[in-house]
């Protein structure tokens, strides 16, 4: 009763700042160009065991603590599971009344938790409603004092909204397992150059080496599986004078754009710009703008299906179609007006839904990319018939961009596991 009474609270807070905030986010005018150099490179989650915890020998019937310090080092907010991987016969993971863990101990959900897990839901989606509305106005705003001041309230909501999502996130965590805990790091940025940092802590009691031996090496492996994102806001050509028969200079030249790196593992490196004529029934000349974009895991861990995080670091575990998954979410052209966004997928044939009377602009094949044996894919998306006139200049506008995935990666520690001769 008391969590419902705190989480109604802060709901109210949310509401409150709505209403006083009528913009939403991009990144123009503060986010990318404020954070621009956190927006580089392909780290994300750095992981390492804290010095001498777990200690390389340890006696049998003991009891030690296993560390692992985590900092998000990329500049996309994380969240996910992080989990051990032990021999359980030769050391075991303990409870909160210092038992050795029983996977057969993991029940679901009773009905108080139940409850609130819907509740926080609720309340998850109404604050990602509004934050979307948000984003929606930031857009078209061009005043750049408005623009900072709906940043502001966006940023103060996406702070409430993950402060629900931790919590929901514990509450799922707290039936899994105890070999599993939450990952929640907020990213590196201008007000945190260094990322979130936590250190996730484990606590273990050895077993015997066996009666024959006198110590046993054992390997303890952690695993981190989290959701990730890679966005990108680039400048591009959109050439109206196709063959260049205008006696004027063009104002832009369309060529493929190389990129290196977004501030995540996975990174767009290739913007393919094509321009193809359409004429109407009317004889109405158009333009269809087709981009083929490529994107590569540049890191060694394993790109996997972002709504299966908690699978991945769990007994369940992933399909095949689980691995090398990437979406792009959405792909907007000059303005909301021009735009792609993911209708989610099918899980029988692993292909997006198509929708009768789809409202986007941009259609787009190959969703979800899947990584080939390099790490790379490809997505081709184009703007739809009768959308962009050619009766005008050739101009440079911004297209924007945002993938979603799942990460995963783990790093390892080997200990000794001696006997003991104390009676």
């Amino acid at each position: 009763m008391k969590k419902e009474i705190v989480f109604g609270l802060l709901f109210v807070m949310v509401l409150l700042v709505i209403t006083g905030c009528t913009g939403g986010f991009g990144s123009t005018d503060g986010y990318i160009i404020s954070n621009a150099e956190y927006f580089q490179g392909t780290d994300s989650l750095e992981m390492e065991f804290f010095e001498n915890v777990p200690p390389d020998e340890v006696l049998e019937g003991t009891e030690f603590d296993i560390s692992i310090d985590v900092n998000n080092a990329g500049a996309y907010f994380l969240t996910g599971y992080l989990s051990l991987s032990i021999e359980e016969d030769f050391m075991c993971i303990l409870d909160d009344n210092d038992d050795c863990f029983d996977i057969d101990d993991v029940g679901s959900y009773d009905a108080g938790t139940l409850s609130l897990l819907t509740q926080i839901t609720s309340n998850l989606n109404e604050i990602e409603l509004e934050i979307n509305e948000l984003m929606e106005e930031y857009e078209t705003t061009t005043d750049s004092d408005k623009r900072q001041e709906l940043f502001e309230g966006v940023e103060y909501l996406e702070g409430i909204y993950n402060s629900f999502q931790k919590e929901k996130m514990k509450l799922l965590s707290g039936t899994i397992s105890e070999k599993t805990q939450v990952l929640m790091l907020e990213p590196r940025s201008i007000y945190n150059p260094s990322g979130g940092v936590d250190m996730i802590t484990f606590k273990a009691r050895a077993k015997s080496p066996g009666q024959l031996s006198e110590k046993h090496e054992s390997a303890i492996i952690a695993s981190a599986c989290y959701a990730y994102s890679t966005q990108l806001e680039q400048e591009v050509c959109l050439d109206t004078d196709i063959g260049h028969l205008s006696v004027f200079d063009p104002v832009c030249d369309t060529e493929d754009i190389m990129l290196n790196s977004q501030g995540a593992p996975l990174a767009i490196t290739k913007i393919e710009t094509n321009i193809i004529p359409f004429t109407d029934s009317d004889g109405t000349e158009y333009i269809r703008p087709q981009f083929v974009i490529t994107v590569k895991n540049m890191e060694e861990g394993s790109i996997i299906n972002s709504e299966k995080t908690s699978d991945a670091c769990s007994a369940i575990g992933l399909d095949r179609y689980d691995y090398d998954m990437v979406v792009m979410n959405k792909l907007v052209l000059s303005n909301e007006n021009i735009i792609y966004r993911f209708n989610g997928y099918n899980t029988t044939s692993h292909k997006e839904f198509v929708l009768d009377n789809d409202p986007d602009t941009i259609e787009c094949t190959s969703s979800p990319i899947r990584l080939d044996s390099d790490g790379e894919g490809k997505i081709r998306c184009t703007v739809k018939e009768g959308v962009i006139k050619k009766d005008q200049a050739s101009y440079s506008t911004q297209l924007y961009m945002e993938f979603d995935y799942g990460y995963m990666h783990s790093i390892s520690k080997e200990i000794v596991i001696e006997k003991s001769y104390v009676n």
